[in-house]
C-alpha cells in the first residue's frame, strides 16, 4: 500500500503538471512543479499509511485493560 501511495502521487502530480503545461504553454515548469508536488504528496500519504499501520500493530500487541 505504501508503494502505491508513492507511485500514485508522483504519477498524478506529473500528469497534472503536464496538463498545466499544455493548457498554459509553460513547458517544462508545470511538469517539474507537478512532479515535485506529487513526490511531496506521495511521501506524505505513505508516511500517514505507515503511521496508521504501526499504531494498529502496537494496538494489537499491547491491548489495554
Amino acid at each position: 500500500m505504501v508503494a502505491t501511495h508513492l507511485v500514485g502521487g508522483i504519477i498524478a502530480g506529473t500528469l497534472v503538471g503536464y496538463l498545466f503545461d499544455q493548457l498554459f504553454k509553460t513547458q517544462p515548469w508545470g511538469l517539474i512543479g507537478g512532479f515535485f508536488l506529487g513526490v511531496i504528496a506521495g511521501f506524505k500519504n505513505a508516511y500517514a499509511e505507515m503511521k496508521k499501520a504501526l499504531e494498529k500493530q502496537d494496538g494489537d500487541t499491547n491491548p489495554r485493560p
